[in-house]
């Protein structure tokens, strides 16, 4: 039932499916829902200045401009684009947390 339920609130809920797991949710919980997605992404970036927006981008195949303006109030992306962000979010951070390899150092062929 929606949170906003009272006896003036006529609540329609529906299925929610960019979400990661399909609920059915009143269309208030649902903007709230998507609010938050949108400030994850922008917390992301901002706690990590070292990562390009473009680079996260074209690792889930979305253009770089989809990311533009993401720090403004008018940036508003597809529910699609929000799922595809939060993919790329995990597989970073589950990146950060591996210990880094060291790269190889190749032997000299010719020593003289």
């Amino acid at each position: 039932m929606c949170k906003l339920w009272t006896a003036g609130h006529n609540c329609i809920c529906y299925p929610v499916r960019a979400l990661a797991s399909p609920i059915k949710m009143c269309l208030a919980d649902a903007m709230s829902e998507i609010a938050k997605a949108i400030d994850r992404v922008r917390q992301f970036f901002k706690k990590r200045p070292n990562i390009s927006k473009a680079s996260v981008a074209a690792r889930v195949s979305l253009h770089r401009n989809t990311l533009y303006g993401i720090d403004d109030n008018w940036w508003n992306p597809r529910a699609e684009t929000l799922r595809l962000l939060d993919q790329a979010m995990k597989e970073i951070e589950a990146e950060e947390g591996k210990p880094k390899r060291r790269p190889l150092r190749r032997a000299r062929a010719e020593a003289a």
